[in-house]
């Protein structure tokens, strides 16, 4: 069976700038595998808005194709109160810059990298929900208006 078409398969990537931390306090984003159709999809609304030059429909096509692929985090936390964030995919333009926002962008249309996907299969099923399920053709929506898929 397609790896996007498996319930549940996901793959764990860590920011860059997060890589040369300790382990422990980097913040790790758990993401769906996406179809090329859905990875198609997200790369056509994202290059109509940079044709466009629409700024704000521009944040809210990588907003909602992250969205999209991010199905959890951890480490990720309130710098004013170091209390963890539950993830929620609304909350990602709160916590991300935009450099890191595209980051995950390209990881979600590119998928993973062999390390990343070897890692991923050594690593028990999680508890998220079905990978890549079919998505709307995302008109620039924001990632707060998008389903989680």
């Amino acid at each position: 069976m397609p790896i996007a078409c498996r319930p549940g398969a996901t793959f764990e990537y860590v920011l860059v700038d997060d890589e040369q931390g300790p382990e422990a306090g980097r913040a790790v984003f758990v993401m769906r595998h996406m179809t090329v159709g859905d990875a198609k999809r997200y790369q056509e609304a994202v290059t109509r808005a940079e044709n466009k030059r629409e700024g704000e429909q521009l944040y809210e096509a990588v907003l909602a194709a992250v969205a999209a692929a991010v199905a959890d985090w951890r480490n990720v936390t309130d710098p004013k109160t170091g209390k963890p964030i539950d993830y929620a995919p609304e909350r990602l333009e709160d916590v991300l810059t935009m450099a890191e926002a595209w980051e995950l962008y390209f990881r979600a249309i590119n998928g993973p990298t062999t390390d990343e996907l070897k890692k991923s299969r050594s690593q028990s099923p999680t508890s998220t929900d079905a990978s890549a399920e079919p998505t709307d053709a995302p008109e620039a929506k924001s990632a707060s208006k998008s389903p989680a898929p």
